[in-house]
């Protein structure tokens, strides 16, 4: 096992579903986005893969 520092990541947003929800993705992203807070992963299931594509 490699027993360096792993540095985690500082910001991951979720997305779960999809549907309805698409807009809420959108404009949560570009509010991060916005203020220079963009994640460093973006993770998705269901629909919620799609709109992190």
């Amino acid at each position: 096992m490699n027993n360096q520092l792993v540095k985690p990541y500082e910001r991951v947003q979720l997305f779960s579903g999809g549907g309805s929800r698409f807009g809420y993705y959108l404009g949560s992203y570009a509010a991060l986005a916005a203020h220079d807070l963009t994640p460093d992963i973006i993770v998705g299931t269901c629909g919620g893969s799609l709109s992190a594509t």
